[in-house]
Order: structure tokens, then C-alpha cells, then sequence
């Protein structure tokens, strides 16, 4: 699995599902093989071509975000009526907010997570400077299912590397084949 792309130059037709919504400006933008425009107004272009032009606010295209979420939400989503274009609108502008957003979530995990080749999800526990009661303070990573120990130059999204880098991994693999406690 690639990481979250930004280039539509580098994109498959399912990488482009994955990458259509994202966050720009801290609004919502929609973008295709063709274009990349702020989905308010991808979702205006398609009021415009499928509701009646006399259900049509007078100024759709003067509304500010508010305004326009308010619309969507409010008035087009109140209908609950699946045979209204209106409601069918309002649903689909619900999901490709909440797309843009899960995907600004999940390129900031990518950003920040190891990736482990006997793994086909992520399942990483970052065990970075923790220190409990059951635990010793130390840096890397632990798969949560093969509990191999993920410690390599780029560990972390900054690329720090500490110094003992290779005695603290020796420890941590030494205490996973020993079964003591993390």
C-alpha cells in the first residue's frame, strides 16, 4: 500500500478514489484527473445542472461557507426524501467533507508510523520515550502482530536518530526473545 498521494500525475484510478477529497486551506477540495477546485464549488456547479433552477437560491454563488453549509445541512438535508435531488446533494456533500477530513487524518498517522513488511495493516504500537510501571523508557517501534521491533534511520516522520540507537535495540530485541516486559 503507497502512502497517501498528492500528485494526480502519480495516481491509479484507485489511488485517485483514495486522493479525490482533501483538506486546502482548511476547507474541503475536490480534484479529478482534469482539475482541483474547492468542493463548495464542485457542489455548486451540480446544484446548478441538477436542481430546478426556480429551487435554486438566488445567490448560490455569492453564499459564504456558512451560509452554504447551513443550505446543504439545514434545508437540503432535512428533506430525508431519497427521491429528492436535493437530499441525495445534501448526503453526498456530508461524505466528501468527512472524506477530505478522515484523509487529512490518515496522511498525519502515514506521516508518523513505520511501515513493517510482514504486516498488511497498521498495526504499530509507538513505544517512544514511554515510561511506566510496566515499561522502560526507550524509542522505535513494535509491530502489534509479529512484535518485530521497527527501528531504522527513518523510524519517525523528522528522521531523529539517537546516538545509542543500536545498544537500545539490542535491548529491546533481547527482552522480546527473553519474553520480559516492555
Amino acid at each position: 500500500m503507497r502512502k497517501i498521494v498528492d500528485d494526480v500525475k502519480d495516481m491509479s484510478m484507485c489511488e485517485l478514489m483514495d486522493n479525490c477529497m482533501f483538506i486546502k486551506n482548511g476547507e474541503a477540495w475536490y480534484r479529478n484527473f482534469n482539475e482541483e477546485m474547492p468542493f463548495r464549488d464542485s457542489m455548486r456547479k451540480l446544484i446548478k445542472h441538477h436542481v430546478l433552477s426556480e429551487d435554486i437560491y438566488e445567490d448560490i454563488d455569492n453564499m459564504d461557507a456558512e451560509q452554504f453549509d447551513d443550505m446543504m445541512l439545514t434545508d437540503y438535508g432535512a428533506l430525508a426524501d431519497w427521491e429528492s435531488i436535493e437530499f441525495v446533494l445534501a448526503v453526498f456533500y456530508i461524505m466528501g467533507c468527512g472524506m477530505a477530513e478522515v484523509r487529512e487524518w490518515l496522511k498525519e498517522y502515514e506521516d508518523n508510523m513505520v511501515h513493517c513488511e510482514n504486516c498488511k495493516y497498521f498495526q504499530y504500537k509507538h513505544i517512544s520515550d514511554i515510561h511506566d510501571e510496566t515499561k522502560t523508557v526507550f524509542k522505535g517501534h513494535i509491530c502489534q502482530i509479529s512484535n518485530q521491533v521497527v527501528y531504522e534511520e527513518d523510524y519517525c516522520s523528522k528522521g531523529e536518530i539517537d546516538m545509542n540507537i543500536e545498544k537500545e535495540k539490542a535491548e529491546i530485541v533481547e527482552k522480546i526473545k527473553t519474553g520480559k516486559e516492555l
